[in-house]
């Protein structure tokens, strides 16, 4: 498939704030100064255009961007929370935006971790339940100190 030309690349740029394909058409430069009925040639042209598979591509690829450019990547909510949590309280909610900020971070989130020497099925009732009660505190939100290996 052959690249667009740069009249049709100002079309594809024109077209997702234009008020219609004929406006694009006029924006991307199109000469329609020798033409009877230069609005006639604009929608022909605007017509032409959105039926080529290289402009429906390129069309597509700036419909996909800007689903990604409308989202705040997590550095950017990051650095808007922060400036939040410091900005004056009667207009925002700093308290808010840092518990946010917290969450975002996993601060809230104890991480536990059990290590068992064989498979969970080779274990009795009786052994699933003492490492469950070993587990318990962990569960419960109790820091226990790990002995050291």
């Amino acid at each position: 498939m052959r690249p667009l030309t740069p009249k049709q690349r100002r079309f594809v740029e024109a077209l997702p704030t234009a008020k219609s394909g004929l406006d694009a058409a006029i924006k991307a430069g199109y000469d329609l100064s020798r033409c009877s009925d230069p609005n006639d040639m604009a929608h022909v042209i605007a017509s032409e255009n959105i039926r080529k598979p290289a402009i429906q591509r390129a069309l597509k690829e700036i419909n996909e961007m800007s689903k990604f450019a409308a989202v705040l990547s997590l550095a950017q909510r990051k650095e808007r929370l922060s400036k939040l949590s410091l900005a004056e309280p009667r207009s925002h909610d700093p308290i808010r935006a840092i518990d946010i900020l917290n969450k975002m971070d996993d601060v809230y989130t104890q991480h536990v971790s059990l290590s068992i020497e064989r498979p969970l099925r080779s274990y009795s009732p009786e052994e699933l339940r003492a490492l469950l009660t070993r587990m318990e505190p962990a569960i419960e939100g109790e820091v226990q100190e790990q002995p050291d290996a």
